[in-house]
């Protein structure tokens, strides 16, 4: 045995195998660490990383803790209650399809930063599956790969997930620290609607139960969640000074939620998706003019439908007062542009159309970014970008009318 000073632990060879020993009693512990080597360079080496490990305060206990088992129970204490219902079970998916087939059966301990990155481009290249027909019309499975935004989402679960690791003493240090975030790109082009193709829009609505609604989205912008989430008692529709007031207020929607416990999915109030997305907004005149006419419409059918008609005071809803499904507005949507004769964008392109319109007439990006109900400006300034820079140059234009016009040297 090589003995050393209190502390510093000792190496030993046994005789029964020869294997050489290390043994060290690290003070604050109740029994002393033991490792086994084979050579002695090896024990040496081991004793010094102890006796390092201890000096740093970076010792950890060795453990088999797989990345799948501490991500589900990292997903439990501090996700679930945290966030909304939909994005937990949302988290809960990406770790099963993407996570847990691939590096979730490795030890937490032994994962290192390009086991991360590796992962990540396995996802980009073959982390999907699609159906596709074959010439002979059979449906066969290939591989594609994930979107970007995807497998950043994946990148955002496993840095607080291995962070918190670390601060409960599972490994040493955060192996994802040194890999950068996957570069998100933009695969999707944000179509808006042009004011002659509004017209066409409306004209194909106006005739439809929920024509308020598709007016209300495109005097605000809302999200299609917060929308449906309507209460009457959310809007304050008042005579100010001679003049009709109108003010909605956003404080809940409804979104498809799916089901933690039980397979399947259930309409639910939520939560809204910031608090930057609690907001007022002042409505102009011609939807005022409309909701008033939808309420109308909507106390003939309560009359209609009798003791049927669930109220829960919602704005839109169905024909018996039930939360109707954000999908049923965007089938309403794509019918629409199908009828009038309108290239296909988005519903969440009404959004942007909104905010591109008023920008375009001249409104600030600060209040087009409380309008929306975004976190900061500069969500809204990343967002409207190809707006602002359109703008810019409009400017310039003014300018040149102004300016130039007063130059001596124009006047010449």
């Amino acid at each position: 045995m090589k003995r050393r000073a209190n502390n510093e632990g000792s190496i030993y060879q046994r005789k029964s195998d020869g294997r050489w020993v290390v043994h060290f009693p690290m003070p604050g512990r109740s029994k002393p660490i033991v490792a086994y080597c084979k050579t002695e360079q090896d024990a040496v080496e081991k004793l010094h990383e102890l006796i390092t490990a201890y000096k740093t305060g970076t010792y950890v206990d060795p453990n088999d803790i797989t990345l799948s088992e501490w991500l589900h129970r990292w997903m439990t204490i501090y996700m679930e209650g945290e966030i909304s219902d939909n994005w937990y079970a949302r988290k809960l998916d990406l770790i099963r399809l993407h996570i847990d087939p691939y590096i979730g059966q490795t030890a937490l301990q032994k994962i290192i930063p390009a086991d991360i990155k590796l992962h990540y481009k396995k996802l980009s290249k073959t982390g999907k599956k699609v159906r596709v027909k074959d010439e002979e019309g059979n449906m066969q499975v290939q591989l594609t790969g994930l979107a970007s935004q995807t497998v950043k989402h994946i990148h955002n679960i496993l840095k607080p997930a291995l962070q918190q690791a670390v601060y409960e003493g599972l490994i040493v240090k955060n192996p994802i620290d040194k890999v950068k975030a996957p570069k998100v790109t933009k695969t999707r082009e944000v179509r808006i609607l042009a004011e002659d193709e509004l017209e066409k829009y409306f004209n194909e609505l106006s005739r439809h139960r929920l024509y308020a609604a598709f007016v209300l989205e495109l005097c605000t912008g809302l999200r299609r969640g917060e929308l449906l989430g309507l209460k009457w008692p959310d809007i304050n529709i008042h005579t100010q000074d001679d003049k009709i007031i109108g003010i909605i207020t956003i404080q809940r929607q409804v979104l498809r939620v799916r089901n933690i416990d039980k397979p399947g999915s259930s309409l639910q109030y939520s939560r809204l998706k910031t608090e930057s997305s609690f907001r007022s907004i002042v409505l102009p005149l011609c939807a005022i003019t409309e909701l008033q006419a939808h309420k109308n419409r909507q106390e003939q059918e309560k009359q209609l439908a009798g003791s049927s008609y669930n109220d829960e005071g919602l704005v839109f809803c169905t024909a018996l007062g039930k939360k109707l499904d954000t999908r049923r507005l965007y089938e309403i949507h794509c019918r629409t542009l199908e009828r009038a004769g309108i290239e296909h964008t988005a519903f969440h392109n009404l959004r942007h159309t909104v905010a591109t319109l008023l920008l375009e007439k001249g409104e600030n990006i600060k209040t087009i970014q409380e309008l929306l109900g975004h976190a900061d400006v500069s969500t809204s300034l990343n967002i409207y970008s190809h707006v602002l820079e359109r703008m810019k140059a409009a400017s310039a234009e003014r300018l040149n009318g102004i300016i130039g016009n007063v130059l001596p040297t124009n006047k010449k």
